[in-house]
């Protein structure tokens, strides 16, 4: 028999597969062949390249990952009943 699936379970579901893919895309950021690419002997305002690379990538990650997560419980909020109905 079908049931059908409610829509905050859905929500949830698109929630967990947007953090999928940015977890997919950052792992492949820090990994071999793009990580070799700014493995290289320059210095950027004092900061070793590759240092630069790295830690702005696990900058980007966390940001993305923060509003992603946001606005889902920012469109779980607004699309709740009100107590008054």
């Amino acid at each position: 028999m079908y049931v059908p699936k409610s829509p905050h379970n859905m929500k949830e579901k698109l929630k967990e597969q947007k953090l999928l893919i940015i977890f997919i895309l950052f792992f492949l950021l820090l990994n071999f062949p793009l990580l070799s690419i700014s493995n290289v002997v320059a210095i950027v305002a004092g900061i070793p390249s590759l240092y630069l690379y790295i830690f702005s990538v696990w900058l980007l990650m966390i940001i993305s990952m923060y509003i992603w997560s946001r606005e889902s419980e920012d469109h779980a909020s607004t699309n709740t009943p009100s107590e008054d109905e």
